[in-house]
């Protein structure tokens, strides 16, 4: 085998060398090539007071953790410290693939304030971390999400209703109701309620004899809004009801029996607090303009003349049902 002189190991040399450094280009063009944390800072044009070597040092004292060098293309952020009419203007203008392009000014007295104002404010930048979204972690998908909580509710309520000019008589009943509706707070939290309330008879006593009245009703709450301070809610409520009254003549020569309509419309305040996960304690006031006022006569003697306006009080145990 013929050997190979000086020359023809000096050319395989060149070959090699040149070789690695086609390599070592290809794979540093390579996407993801670039090393973790690198940053890349073009400095623009600035006023020769501006110390371009004591800037980096001051960002990579600052960033120990990312690797910050020079460059003059595909910068991640560009500064610049130029004279001003009252002293020095520092610009930050920071690149990002995911958000427009930000802009920072601040303006200093001395160079040296300038040049530390926006060594800080790009060490700020850069740490800054990007939205919940981008940071979500990409084995997340919508499938596997928790679901976001619900923002509304379902309620029962069992308790009493004292009940002012209803009945001859003031006069209590139990009283059921169904909340459906927001929990959150604000001026548009709309609900509804549909309520059941039942008001044992009373007996009016006359001359002429003795009569007995009695009435149940549907009550209707809307509430457009709700407020919140800690465990206590507040709900104000347009209200209606709509039930029978019912009359009968007792040792009179006139025993009729009568079933009235008894439809009323006015306005709520209910009160609430939460005292267990899923209970509330609930007081609730009531007024309430009579759409039909009527008057009830036994004998030519009239036992009872229904009142244009009636009240009531109430208190109830609530079970959020979901």
């Amino acid at each position: 085998m013929p050997r190979m002189g000086k020359r023809g190991h000096r050319v395989c040399g060149l070959i090699m060398a040149a070789a690695c450094t086609l390599v070592s280009n290809a794979r540093a063009q390579e996407p993801g090539a670039e090393r973790p944390g690198l940053v890349l800072i073009h400095i623009r044009a600035s006023d020769p007071c501006f110390d371009h070597a004591r800037f980096v040092r001051e960002l990579r004292a600052r960033l120990p953790e990312k690797r910050v060098e020079l460059t003059t293309a595909n910068a991640q952020a560009e500064v610049q410290v130029v004279r001003h009419e009252q002293g020095y203007q520092a610009e930050l203008v920071l690149h990002a693939a995911s958000t427009a392009t930000r802009h920072r000014t601040i303006s200093s007295r001395t160079c040296d304030e300038a040049a530390d104002g926006v060594a800080f404010i790009t060490s700020v930048a850069l740490e800054e971390r990007p939205p919940a979204a981008e940071q979500a972690p990409k084995s997340q998908s919508p499938g596997n999400q928790a679901p976001a909580p619900r923002d509304w509710e379902v309620r029962a309520a069992v308790g009493a209703q004292l009940a002012f000019a209803v009945l001859p008589k003031t006069t209590v009943g139990p009283a059921l109701s169904v909340y459906g509706g927001h929990r959150r707070a604000g001026w548009w939290s709309p609900g509804i309620e549909l309520g059941f309330i039942v008001l044992p008879p009373v007996h009016i006593t006359e001359p002429a004899g003795v009569a007995r009245f009695s009435l149940w009703q549907f009550t209707l709450d809307l509430c457009p809004s709700q407020a919140m301070v800690h465990v206590f809610w507040l709900r104000p409520c347009a209200y209606g009801t709509a039930g029978r009254l019912r009359s009968e003549g007792r040792d009179t020569e006139d025993a009729q029996l009568r079933h009235r309509p008894y439809l009323t419309a006015g306005a709520e305040l209910v009160v609430g607090a939460d005292v267990g996960r899923f209970i509330d304690l609930i007081v609730r006031g009531s007024w309430a303009a009579a759409l039909i006022v009527d008057s009830y006569q036994f004998n030519d003697e009239i036992f009872y003349e229904q009142d244009p306006f009636s009240y009531g009080l109430g208190a109830q145990l609530s079970v959020t049902l979901f």
